[in-house]
């Protein structure tokens, strides 16, 4: 009898699969289909666009299931992504509808929910004008 070898490809294959099932991050996609609102800045130089989880890992099912399937994209203007939480972020859905405000001293300030508190942070500044390549 011949005895199979499985090959270290095949091997390496499907541990990279089983991570990919178990922990790939699904806010990587985004776009209109998992778009929930969006939040203006007061002078309209920014908008946070909230985006909900799709169950595409594991991870991101249990992101969902335990009420923390939600994240945002902070844009700008001109339409030019400006700011992305980690992949890992993951807020309940009355967290970011509730906290996910901009600063009313300084524009360019966004307070925006973590599961133990509120964080911030400062935005780069707005091009007067947008300028298309």
């Amino acid at each position: 009898m011949r005895k199979s070898k499985v090959k270290p490809l095949v091997i390496f294959a499907l541990i990279v699969g089983l991570c990919f099932v178990i922990f790939f991050p699904s806010s990587i996609f985004y776009g209109k289909y998992n778009e929930q609102y969006e939040i203006h800045s007061e002078n309209k130089n920014y908008k946070v666009v909230i985006y909900k989880y799709i169950p595409v890992s594991l991870l991101s099912i249990y992101k969902i299931f335990d009420d923390l399937g939600y994240f945002f994209v902070v844009y700008d203007q001109c339409g030019r992504k400006v700011y992305k939480p980690p992949l890992n972020y993951g807020v309940s859905a009355n967290l970011i509808y509730d906290e996910t405000e901009f600063s009313t001293l300084n524009g360019n300030e966004l307070f925006f929910p973590t599961n133990e508190d509120i964080d911030s942070i400062k935005l780069p500044s707005v091009p007067s004008t947008c300028v298309y390549k």
